[in-house]
């Protein structure tokens, strides 16, 4: 074992010790959901890189994805390239995170500083009740931040990211890679991208089958399993739930020969992916939860049921991350994909109204509450080991 991964275990240990004490804000889907994006990434690339863990038909499935999308095998060896290590995107899934409150070696593989300032880059705020719609640019919301940056937003973020790592822009193409895989994942998230001055439901209590919890802690677990939908991030951070990701991945995978995938990856996908999200949250989370059935304290009574209406979306949007960031990450890096930059919708003749500034606002807060929200730059996790058996 090598100096710098006998470092990176030091700090995923210190981050599993002290992470009850600390503000949990930033999981978006956690762990397992970031990893999952990020290995039906790798599989569509390459359908041959990890064959030992596909059932024949799974297989199948890929390859013809692989082969309709355009994808180059070649995208994912060089994305391992800048990583390093041997380390593939999976291990990178989770360390934008860490990173906003602690320095990580990112995915045993490299050192990354800590950055407070990238806490804004994983949510957009768009106003619940705005007339957003499929096409429309994100642009005016993306620059309502604390830093007032013009692509200092999820889906901003994306775009710079994306310039960095194909070379059209200046930077460190290893956190650019990073901080792509981790984001294309966020931007997915309904309620990262809708804002309702409850800084994005973590301010709207939910009573799930007798456990206290919120609207976005709720919604975050929908990918596991009925008994761990109430669970806090930081139970979300054990063996069991990273052994889930592959199981997860495989899963979906599978369903994936019936979607549509071709459609996903059409148009200005990465402000798609955003208002995507918003139109979600706006016509069908917030209304469920503004006519549902509320108990003594005011917090709206869900149960088993709700997981079973709402986990299908929950699926789907991370097989769109997937495959989404297949795409992107093969643009970016293969040498015979063309344009390596995305197209995005034409900016609105009018300016939006007021933007609210409470994930912002709700992200500067102290360390009061584990359950707060996943958006803030004040939250700890830890990358998710590889138990799984991918690097």
């Amino acid at each position: 074992m090598t100096a710098l991964q006998t470092r990176h275990l030091t700090i995923v240990f210190l981050s599993l010790l002290f992470l009850p004490t600390l503000q949990s804000r930033s999981l978006a889907w956690g762990p397992v959901g970031h990893r999952t994006v990020a290995m039906i990434a790798e599989d569509l690339l390459d359908p041959e890189a990890h064959p030992e863990g596909l059932d024949p038909e799974t297989l199948r499935t890929l390859r013809a994805l692989h082969q309709s999308l355009g994808l180059n095998a070649q995208t994912l060896k060089a994305a391992k390239e800048i990583i390093g290590q041997n380390a593939g995107l999976a291990a990178i899934s989770n360390c934008a995170d860490i990173l906003r409150k602690n320095a990580v070696i990112c995915g045993g593989a490299f050192e990354v500083p800590v950055m407070p300032e990238t806490g804004p880059w994983h949510y957009i705020n768009i106003p619940h009740d705005d007339p957003v719609r499929s096409g429309d640019s994100l642009g005016d919301y993306c620059s309502v931040n604390p830093n007032d940056d013009p692509e200092g937003c999820v889906t901003g973020q994306i775009h710079r990211q994306i310039r960095v790592l194909s070379g059209a822009e200046a930077g460190d193409k290893r956190q650019a890679l990073m901080f792509l895989v981790h984001f294309v994942g966020d931007a997915h998230q309904p309620l990262h991208c809708s804002d309702d001055d409850d800084a994005g439901g973590n301010r709207k209590p939910v009573a799930f089958e007798g456990k206290k919890t919120n609207l976005h802690a709720l919604w975050d677990g929908l990918i596991g399993n009925k008994a761990t939908a109430h669970e806090s991030p930081a139970e979300a951070l054990d063996i069991e739930a990273a052994e889930n990701a592959g199981a997860l991945t495989r899963r979906l995978e599978r369903d994936m020969a019936s979607q549509d995938v071709g459609a996903w990856i059409a148009g200005a996908i990465v402000d798609e992916a955003g208002i995507e999200s918003f139109l979600f949250a706006q016509g069908t989370l917030r209304p469920d939860y503004a006519a549902a059935q509320r108990d003594s304290n005011g917090a709206v009574v869900y149960g088993a049921d709700y997981q079973d209406r709402m986990q299908p979306e929950a699926f789907r949007r991370l097989q769109q991350a997937g495959a989404r960031l297949a795409y992107i990450l093969n643009k970016a890096l293969s040498p015979k994909s063309t344009p390596r930059t995305f197209p995005r919708p034409p900016a609105p003749p009018a300016q939006p109204g007021p933007r609210s500034s409470a994930q912002g606002a709700a992200a500067t807060q102290s360390d009061s509450t584990l359950l707060r929200s996943f958006l803030s730059p004040n939250s700890l996790t830890c990358p998710v080991p590889m138990w799984d058996g991918r690097p």
